[in-house]
């Protein structure tokens, strides 16, 4: 097609293509991993699935990303921190918003874990963790040793004594998912604080392999009950569930 656009407009427009494509095989190369799938990179945009559905399937129409890879895309900025994503079992999902009760409950988790933990622990609020396939971003997380261990890596399975998630719109996924993913890597205890049903529900005994696994035991405290928490040999004071709910 015939344009009037003039010979010198042209060779600027086709040098600054030029830079654009140099740009993104540069990117490319630097995502190694990631570059053979990159025009099908995608993000998982059903928070309410349990991810049951196999890699290829056309509903999710998503691939799966390693850990490294994921941890890589976080490094060149291509996914950056302000979109609130996390990965679960291979797919990068967006994090449920966080509305005003549920910020409220994640500071008073917080404090009432922060205030008990024994010498040896490090309570950690809404960061990330890396077990098999996954980088969840719990909302709290007791892990061994003090915060300056890990300056150069996520806690891993063996690292966490207890994970913590604060649930209202993400309760399904908490329960399911989240439930799996913390199970397989054998966490001993899971607490989702239920801010619909107003309860806290703690799971325990992680059985099974990576595609079964579930928590073996299960109870729930409401308002006016307490709760034991018990890291290897410490026993914790009880905490009241009344001050973990807004």
């Amino acid at each position: 097609m015939r344009t009037n656009e003039s010979p010198g407009k042209r060779a600027g427009r086709e040098r600054v293509d030029l830079t654009h494509c140099r740009r993104r095989r540069k990117i490319l190369c630097e995502v190694s991993p990631v570059a053979p799938s990159y025009r099908t990179m995608a993000i998982a945009d059903f928070p309410n699935v349990s991810f049951n559905l196999p890699a290829d399937s056309p509903e999710l129409r998503s691939r799966r990303f390693t850990v490294d890879e994921y941890l890589r895309l976080i490094e060149l900025g291509i996914l950056r921190d302000d979109e609130r994503l996390e990965l679960l079992e291979g797919l990068i999902v967006p994090m449920m918003t966080r509305l005003p009760p549920h910020e409220v409950s994640v500071r008073l988790v917080s404090k009432a874990l922060d205030r008990l933990l024994p010498d040896g622990y490090d309570l950690r609020v809404q960061a990330p963790v890396q077990l098999g396939t996954s980088v969840p971003e719990p909302d709290c997380a007791i892990v061994v040793g003090d915060t300056r261990r890990y300056i150069d890596h996520h806690p891993t399975a063996s690292e966490i004594v207890m994970v913590v998630e604060v649930s209202d719109s993400s309760l399904r996924v908490d329960r399911t998912t989240k439930s799996r993913i913390y199970a397989a890597a054998g966490i001993a205890n899971y607490w989702i604080v239920n801010l619909p049903e107003r309860q806290v529900e703690l799971y325990s005994d992680p059985t099974g392999d990576v595609k079964t696994a579930a928590y073996g035991r299960s109870a729930n405290y409401r308002p006016g009950d307490q709760i034991s928490l018990l890291l290897h040999e410490h026993e914790l004071a009880p905490i009241a569930v009344s001050d973990l709910l807004p």
